[in-house]
């Protein structure tokens, strides 16, 4: 599989939600962006109550190759920025508040940086600008559980029930990622799945693409050699028991985004939206509304 081609773009699937009250038609819409093993669904906690609070619609995507977006042999950060922009074409928006978690921030962190007309304000849950020393390590932990995960769902009966496969990985979720409570896990890694048309449950995802990521981690990196600068409002969010660490990442992110501001979760892991959400709810609309 080759990451050089033209960056044609696929058609991302989304949802729509309006505040209960109506929006104001003067505010620009906001627009999530899942992360990596993750579809729109993961925002379900917490958007509908943000778009109350700061009066906007609120967009929840699919990257390519997750739930029901497009898929296709070519995955990189640049692909997915290049589908971002044209989504927001395909739907008159001319500029937007992105909420982005994970690996997914990487392609709405390029955007601010390549096109930052389209972007009024970032923020970013739970990753870096650049790679960090022991991203590798991370994401080989990430694909183990991947590969655990996938060998379940290809060996189970065809009458098994996308409950009874969250309760067999239940354990390997807490073997490979002990630093999330137990009073959230089963919320927290809530697996990308779905039942094909014979009623057997599959991914709901392009995991042959997802799965050549891992051995091609500079797929996500950022070009940053023209030196770029986001000069908006953005937001990095880190978690105490994150790897990611502000401390160590926020020279490198005040290079290229010179206003960001910075939250820390306190005993958060990586899905504070999922960890925290009334507190994310809160933190999120506040800066939002700023």
């Amino acid at each position: 599989m080759s990451s050089e081609s033209s960056c044609k773009p696929v058609n991302l699937f989304f949802t729509l939600n309006k505040p209960e009250d109506g929006d104001d038609s003067k505010k620009c819409p906001i627009i999530f962006v899942h992360g990596f093993f993750s579809t729109n669904r993961t925002w379900n906690f917490v958007k509908y109550k943000i778009a109350n609070k700061t009066k906007r619609k609120v967009y929840s995507l699919d990257l390519r190759n997750h739930g029901l977006s497009g898929y296709s042999e070519f995955f990189t950060s640049r692909h997915c920025m290049v589908d971002i922009e044209n989504f927001m074409k395909s739907q008159n928006i001319p500029k937007a508040i992105f909420v982005a978690h994970s690996l997914g921030s990487r392609s709405v962190m390029d955007l601010a940086l390549k096109k930052p007309e389209l972007v009024e304000k970032l923020i970013v849950e739970d990753m870096t600008v650049t790679d960090t020393t022991d991203h590798p390590t991370n994401t080989k932990r990430l694909r183990l559980f991947t590969t655990f995960v996938d060998r379940c769902i290809r060996n189970a009966p065809a009458d098994t029930s996308e409950s009874d496969l969250h309760k067999k990985t239940l354990p390997m979720i807490k073997q490979f990622y002990p630093e999330i409570s137990e009073s959230f896990t089963s919320k927290i890694i809530a697996l990308p799945l779905k039942k094909d048309k014979s009623g057997k449950i599959t991914w709901d995802m392009n995991v042959e693409a997802l799965f050549h990521y891992f051995d091609n981690l500079h797929l996500f990196q950022i070009d940053l050699s023209d030196q770029p600068k986001f000069l908006g409002k953005s937001l990095f969010l880190f978690g105490e028991k994150s790897p990611l660490k502000k401390e160590e990442n926020e020279d490198v992110t005040l290079k290229y985004f010179p206003n960001a501001q910075f939250y820390i979760f306190k005993g958060g892991f990586h899905t504070f939206h999922l960890e925290f959400t009334e507190l994310f709810i809160e933190v999120v609309s506040n800066f939002i509304e700023e």
